[in-house]
């Protein structure tokens, strides 16, 4: 090897400084509520997602939780929701069947003259062939499709009971396609090839529209078509899928099913994958196209991939034309007992024979949600992690729901009013009697009027509707610190003059404020024009650091975030005082981010060899609290008066 060579090794690698991962302090708000359209899952959504998904708040037919809870949307919130529908509701949905036949007519020329097969198989227009017999007539065969939509008469609750409905209904039956001077009967095939529903039920407003996509396909050994939702006139989301199942691209299944269930956020679609099949062979046998020409190429509309129509497929789109601008309409749905105002329905009854109105009926279902009934996946705390629940004027039940949730998962906080008609001590009194205490729960007992900005009426609301947005704001910022007084902005505007329910006096024979802090209900009064809250207590019996709500959720983030992060570091070997060292470093690393919300955080290791031998990492958090003023105490001296 002549010459000179130089092989290079680069050691000059630099150590990258492993930062903590920073904790998401978006707030979490469970939420359970009434709306016009979305989907019946529990799901956590923001911003925009939440309102294609539920549409706008309308407190009329769904009370103050309807605009609370876009409230909290518009402030950054993160819900965790449920929105609740009547038992007897039904899902708005469409089945798309294909109807084919056949028919065969002669061929003629170009000048209309029947054709004939010739001796060697070419087209004549004599019928008699040299020795006077008689020819075989050429025939052209035609496979006729339309399409018809159709909805399950007796309606259906959910998608999987419309794949059974499309299972059973393949049928033939005889039919005349022509007129009554000239009938001609033939037997019409039918398979029911795809549907598409709304994503929960209720009437729906919801359209589809489906246009084949031929630039897209014509390169390719398959066929792609877009399916476009549309609402309000506008495409609310769109998918590009194949109609034949089993297609492959790379690792990506194409097919309806697969496409529609990974993107589809607004509504439901689902290909019956054995009709389509027995579609493509009937249509194959009447048309007589090979199977696989045809599952390489437009099975909806007839043509091949560049848009070239086939000479023996006929599709007939008068009755169903798929690529209609507006879309064909979701049918068959149903708001059940509920109607469109459950909230005002505080008299009609859900049967006659029943005792439950259709109000009390819509509150259980919340019930129902916050108690596990509707999915035991609420008290999972390693899935959801959530910071807070407003109420917005729920019955007692409810509210006593919600608490035993909080008391259990022990990470959020629940925000309580005593509803609308807490005008006197008296009355607060007795309602703080009927409510169960708790470090997680945070009462607030006024109310007052304001401004829907939707409806831009004048509505009355709880005092939680205004804290709702705020305290979300708070807890994403400053949770911490005490969400009280004009330092912290504690301050609320939109309290229309004369409005508020409930003033604390102080005066020489009573003083509200003083009966209200032993109770630990929370109030605001005005300054000067400035509404303003002046307590933060947890309605907890006992006065600790506890009974203050701002420690509480600055105890449960550190909480939340060591649940997070735990399962990262577990599972790491332990082999010597130097690993455990390590093992407890990192954790108090991660730790830094929330010391400067604490006068004292500390976090130390406390187990011995024997927790270590059962593989179990035992450790002490503590917290001390910083301090803060709520009230003032001023010594005023009048001094004798001195000679100079």
């Amino acid at each position: 090897m002549i010459g000179s060579h130089f092989n290079f090794y680069d050691l000059s690698q630099i150590q990258e400084i492993e930062t903590p991962e920073v904790y998401d302090n978006s707030p979490v708000i469970i939420s359970c509520f009434g709306a016009d359209k979305g989907t019946e899952d529990m799901v956590a959504l923001s911003g925009k997602d939440f309102i294609s998904m539920y549409g706008e708040p309308n407190f009329k037919n769904y009370g103050q939780n309807s605009v609370q809870t876009r409230r909290v949307i518009d402030a950054g919130g993160i819900i965790l929701g449920k929105r609740v529908v009547a038992d007897d509701a039904l899902l708005a949905h469409a089945i798309v069947t294909a109807n084919l036949y056949q028919t065969s007519t002669q061929k003629t020329d170009t000048s209309g003259n029947k054709l004939y097969i010739g001796d060697d198989g070419e087209l004549v227009t004599s019928e008699q062939d040299d020795e006077g017999g008689t020819r075989e007539p050429a025939m052209e065969v035609t496979a006729h499709v339309s399409y018809s939509i159709s909805s399950v008469s007796s309606g259906i609750k959910d998608i999987d009971y419309l794949k059974e409905v499309m299972k059973n209904g393949k049928k033939s039956e005889t039919k005349n396609v022509g007129t009554e001077e000239k009938p001609v009967n033939v037997e019409v095939f039918s398979y029911p090839i795809f549907a598409i529903t709304d994503i929960g039920r209720g009437v729906s407003a919801k359209r589809f529209r489906i246009v084949p996509e031929n630039k897209l396909s014509k390169n390719l050994t398959y066929m792609y078509y877009t399916l476009s939702i549309i609402e309000d006139g506008k495409a609310t989301e769109k998918i590009t899928f194949t109609m034949v199942p089993d297609i492959i691209s790379g690792t990506k299944c194409l097919d309806l099913n697969t496409i529609a269930g990974a993107n589809l956020k607004l509504a439901k679609a689902y290909q019956d994958e054995d009709n389509i099949s027995d579609f493509i062979t009937k249509l194959s046998e009447f048309s007589e196209i090979d199977e696989d020409d045809l599952m390489e190429n437009d099975l909806i509309f007839g043509t091949n991939r560049k848009g070239i129509k086939y000479s023996s497929i006929d599709v007939n789109l008068e009755d169903v034309d798929f690529t209609f601008v507006s879309g064909i309409e979701l049918i068959g749905g149903s708001n059940g007992y509920f109607g469109t105002s459950p909230e005002l329905e505080k008299t009609k009854t859900i049967a006659e024979e029943s005792p439950v109105t259709v109000r009390e009926r819509y509150y259980q279902q919340m019930e129902e949600f916050y108690d596990g009934t509707f999915t035991d996946e609420i008290y999972d705390l390693d899935s959801y992690q959530i910071d807070a629940c407003f109420d917005a004027c729920f019955p007692i039940d409810l509210k006593e729901k919600i608490l035993q949730l909080a008391d259990y998962r022990n990470d959020f906080e629940f925000f309580r009013d005593f509803n609308l008609d807490c005008i006197s001590m008296d009355v607060i009194n007795n309602y703080r009697e009927k409510l169960t205490r708790s470090i997680h729960a945070v009462d607030y007992c006024q109310a007052y009027d304001v401004i829907d900005p939707y409806s831009k009426k004048q509505i009355t609301v709880s005092i939680m509707f205004s804290l709702a947005p705020m305290l979300t704001k708070h807890i994403r910022l400053n949770r911490n610190i005490p969400f009280a007084g004009q330092r912290n902005n504690a301050i609320i505007d939109e309290i229309i003059t004369g409005t508020l329910n409930f003033k604390p006096r102080v005066t020489p024979l009573v003083n509200d404020k003083d009966e209200l802090e032993d109770l630990r209900v929370n109030f605001g009064s005005y300054y000067k024009d400035d509404f303003t809250l002046e307590t933060v207590y947890t309605s907890q019996e006992d006065y600790t650091q506890l009974s203050f709500a701002n420690n509480v959720l600055a105890m449960q983030e550190v909480i939340k975030a060591l649940r997070v992060y735990f399962p990262i570091k577990r599972y790491a070997y332990i082999t010597s005082m130097q690993d455990l060292d390590a093992y407890t470093a990192d954790i108090n690393a991660m730790l830094d981010q929330f010391r400067s919300n604490f006068s004292e955080l500390e976090f130390v290791y406390t187990g011995d060899q024997v927790y270590l031998d059962n593989k179990i990492y035992k450790a002490m958090l503590s917290y001390r609290f910083n301090n803060f003023i709520q009230a003032e105490l001023v010594d005023a001296y009048a001094l004798p008066t001195q000679m100079s």
